[in-house]
């Protein structure tokens, strides 16, 4: 047995630790793969932190009475008390899963042959980049190199034959790290104001800056126009854009218009973001307490809704690719029953699957 220290956002270099914090958003990306566990007191605005955590397989506690020393320890067995419900997949299943991840480290454990394809947000290289360096953001040539050196080291360490899906940026105003580099001021309304797709028709530049870090590869990146809403925007992204770069031009969409649309957009591949969807598809935000409990991802209604989509794109060739969480896995697989699709998991549960280890 040996005990883990617990810290505040920094960790000691080369040492396991627990952080407590009192806000998500100190965690320092950097030296994440050095966090066992994270005890925090409030969430910030859109910061990614959680999604980080969950493809590193870091369980997150909250807790509103936040009290730690500086440095006391805390035994190794004890962080088993909060790592959370574990999930286990079928060694024996012949089900491909797209792996989505935060950094090349993500991919050091996973069966590769277990990939359909690897998913990356560019908005998580963006929060690399800016605690590396916070004026990088503003440089337009040093950040495309940045991301191209990230990507690169992705590439190394991903097999062959899996394409990484690079999704554009799709930052929010009310963002407390990116937004000040996209927006002039917050919005009254971010998640349902002008980002994703919509944003980066207005902000072409950003796309210049992402289509110049993965220049060379088109063979293995394809590239995800983000919060696509409607068919129509993804066509006008794809008219402006598509001769500015060898890769393919694929939509990443994320309301219930794609349940109608999806056969429309003949391309090979449509990714389809659940969370998005089913909190529009309720009316609910899924982060406000007072709502979240309608917003369910298994409910009958939209499941049907789901894989009839699914099984419309399957009949002219389109493979959809669904990002969802582990535990309605099962639903779903059960609801696409000879039906051709990719299910989109984090790589904490796909080490989790190869090793046989439990993972929150």
């Amino acid at each position: 047995m040996y005990k883990v220290p617990i810290q505040s956002s920094y960790p000691v270099q080369g040492r396991e630790v627990v952080l407590y914090v009192e806000d998500l958003e100190l965690v320092d990306l950097l030296r994440i793969d050095e966090v066992r566990a994270v005890v925090y007191r409030q969430k910030g605005s859109d910061s990614h932190i959680e999604v980080v955590c969950t493809i590193k397989g870091i369980p997150l506690v909250q807790d509103d009475l936040l009290h730690f020393v500086q440095g006391s320890e805390v035994a190794r067995e004890a962080l088993e008390a909060i790592s959370g419900p574990t999930i286990r997949f079928s060694t024996t299943s012949d089900q491909l899963f797209q792996v989505a991840i935060f950094d090349h480290n993500d991919l050091t454990l996973v069966d590769h042959t277990k990939i359909d394809s690897i998913f990356l947000r560019t908005e998580h290289l963006l929060y690399k980049a800016a605690a590396t360096d916070p004026e990088i953001l503003a440089n337009r040539s040093r950040l495309a190199a940045f991301l191209r050196l990230e990507i690169s080291r992705i590439l190394d360490k991903a097999p062959p034959h899996a394409p990484l899906i690079v999704r554009g940026p799709d930052v929010r105003s009310d963002d407390r790290i990116l937004g000040p580099f996209f927006f002039a001021a917050v919005e009254r309304n971010p998640e349902l104001g002008v980002h994703g797709t919509r944003y980066l028709l207005r902000n072409p530049h950003w796309v210049d800056v992402v289509f110049d870090s993965i220049r060379g590869y088109p063979d293995r990146i394809v590239f995800a126009c983000p919060f696509v809403t409607r068919v129509d925007e993804f066509f006008e992204f794809r008219e402006k854009h598509c001769s500015h770069t060898e890769s393919a031009i694929i939509p990443f969409a994320e309301t219930p218009a794609v349940l109608f649309e999806i056969s429309r957009y003949r391309t090979d591949r449509v990714c389809i973001g659940l969370k998005d969807l089913t909190q529009f598809y309720f009316a609910a935000d899924r982060s406000n307490s007072n709502v979240a409990r309608v917003v369910d991802y298994v409910d009958s209604g939209l499941v049907g809704a789901v894989s009839q989509a699914i099984a419309s794109a399957d009949s002219v060739s389109t493979l959809v690719s669904v990002y969802q969480s582990p535990s309605s896995l099962d639903v779903y697989s059960e609801a696409l029953a000879g039906v051709r699709w990719i299910p989109s998991m984090a790589a904490s549960y796909l080490r989790m699957q190869t090793n046989s280890v439990s993972v929150s």
